[in-house]
């Protein structure tokens, strides 16, 4: 692919690398941390092009000497070995909530999902008058401790050549009932449209078309001093006072590597495609049977495809480590036990619980920890009642303590993560 506009790139990398290095003023982790809406910024000013990433339109910017060049502009992270990544491309919120997508067949979906991405596109590039045939996605990947930037065309969806595939980007007869996504390929690009999310999304090979040299970017650890308007009064003031409270990781996770900074863990089981909170165990073990039981005797499930797909996330089973809840500066120590490490269980066991019970029961009350449990054990309608059925764990790899923090997650953010895991072997 012949680039067909001015790009400076030796301004393109100073500028990146310099805020690559200002990492630590807004994340705690160890790799660079890059805002979206910084590298879109970054590419106009390197091809003194136009920003219209804040127009709520299907391109970011504008370059060419005739301006007729529309750009898509993404950055993601690439974790490990992989080569591909599925990306957002657009979001449907507004089509779908109309009923566009009501009661058809998942083939059906992904037709009318491509009709309206191609519409889109065709619109926004007549009325800025952009030529989709010059116009590109321009990518920055990050991977580890650099980047590489990524471009590729920008086309149409084939909507007449469009086929279902799997996981793998193998070809289906037709689409599969009861898997989640709606995953096709028209011959040139695969996609994936979530009907719960309302949101088309792509896959980005670094396999194909074009790829620049790597961008090392390092994070410098003392920019706090370099910043201030005066130093602390010595090395040692700075470091208690940069872990006086713990640090919160600022991170979201589409910033980080699943299974490697973060994995989700379920508050409910799954049985034949159902979902339900177990009775005896779980958030529920107070409820067991056996001997005489607190309020609050409880855990959150590991499952197996959480050790499988993450082995080395956790500490071995029984290692305290500090767990940072949302609702307290100071953490709580943790470890993983029972038979196979299945719970995650804090020291003493109630500090974790109390924060889980305060969101799933409104009735919630401190006083049910110092009595007999009286009321019925939780149910995944308490789950969906708060729109929270799991949690996400991330991990503090900016030191050698081991050191996490614990949120709560939407509705189906397990399923999301297992699914990233899916698509990224799939690849």
């Amino acid at each position: 692919m012949v680039k067909k506009f001015d790009f400076d790139r030796s301004l393109y990398q100073e500028l990146l690398q310099s805020v690559a290095g200002m990492s630590m003023l807004f994340s705690d982790g160890p790799h660079a941390y890059i805002d979206y809406r910084f590298v879109e910024k970054l590419f106009v000013r390197s091809t003194k092009g136009r920003d219209i990433s804040r127009s709520d339109k299907v391109f970011d910017a504008i370059v060419g000497e005739a301006n007729d060049i529309g750009v898509g502009v993404k950055t993601f992270v690439m974790g490990g070995t992989g080569r591909t990544s599925l990306e957002k491309i657009q979001e449907f919120t507004k089509f779908s909530g109309s009923g566009a997508f009501d009661n058809l067949e998942k083939s059906e979906i992904a037709i009318k999902a491509a009709e309206y991405r191609n519409n889109t596109v065709l619109a926004d590039s007549k009325e800025f008058g952009l030529d989709l045939k010059k116009s590109i996605y321009h990518c920055l990947v990050r991977s580890d401790n650099f980047g590489i930037i990524h471009e590729e065309p920008y086309p149409l969806i084939d909507i007449n050549n469009i086929k279902p595939v799997d996981t793998r980007g193998r070809t289906l007869s037709e689409f599969p009932e009861g898997s989640k996504g709606i995953r096709f390929t028209d011959g040139m690009n695969t996609y994936s449209y979530s009907k719960s999310k309302s949101v088309l999304m792509k896959v980005f090979d670094l396999q194909l078309h074009t790829n620049f040299d790597p961008i090392p970017l390092d994070v410098d650890p003392d920019i706090w001093g370099k910043i201030s308007n005066r130093y602390f009064e010595s090395r040692t003031a700075v470091e208690d006072y940069s872990y006086s409270s713990f640090g919160r990781l600022e991170d979201e996770p589409e910033n980080m590597v699943a299974g490697i900074d973060y994995v989700v863990l379920p508050l409910y089981s799954n049985r034949s495609g159902e979902k339900f909170v177990q009775e005896k165990s779980g958030i529920n073990q107070w409820n067991a049977g056996g001997r005489e039981r607190k309020y609050g005797e409880a855990y959150i499930p590991i499952t197996s495809k959480i050790h499988k797909l993450a082995p080395q996330f956790f500490p071995e089973r029984d290692k305290p480590f500090e767990l940072l809840l949302p609702n307290s500066e100071i953490p709580v120590s943790a470890k993983v036990c029972q038979d196979n490490s299945k719970a995650l269980m804090s020291n003493p066991n109630d500090k974790l619980c109390r924060w889980l019970y305060k969101v799933i029961d409104l009735n919630f009350s401190d006083y049910d920890f110092d009595r007999t449990p009286n009321r019925e054990p939780f149910t995944y309608n308490d789950l969906l009642r708060v729109g929270r059925d799991s949690v996400i764990v991330i991990k503090d790899r900016s030191t050698s303590h081991l050191r996490y923090e614990i949120r709560f997650a939407e509705l189906n953010s397990y399923e999301d993560f297992l699914d990233l895991f899916e698509e990224r072997d799939a690849m």
